[in-house]
């Protein structure tokens, strides 16, 4: 599953800037990050995390394409926290280290 994130930044002038970051993650791993944050944040800091069950008449693509709308608002969500948005486990997450964005692929959860 494909999500961009489209992060804002503000520079040392004030403006603000912003940058696209593509992320390739399984849903799964959206839902460890979750997860995680809620374990550390509280579920009223962290944005709702989106379902997973959908209408089974609607086609794949559909189902594909509102899961990615759904996931880029949870991730606006947390972008919009500065905590959640600096806190190790979303660096990880986001980062384009494959060794750092694998925590959220190991079998057993911690």
């Amino acid at each position: 599953l494909a999500v961009s994130l489209r992060p804002s930044m503000k520079s040392k002038g004030g403006e603000w800037r912003c940058s696209d970051l593509n992320l390739f993650h399984r849903y799964k791993a959206f839902h460890r990050l979750n997860k995680r944050l809620v374990e550390r944040y509280g579920a009223g800091m962290v944005p709702r995390f989106p379902g997973k069950k959908f209408n089974q008449l609607i086609s794949a693509d559909r189902v594909a394409q509102s899961r990615q709308a759904k996931l880029n608002r949870y991730l606006d969500g947390i972008m919009e926290h500065e905590r959640l948005r600096n806190c190790e486990d979303f660096k990880c997450f986001t980062s384009p280290d494959d060794q750092a964005r694998s925590l959220f692929y190991r079998s057993q959860e911690r």
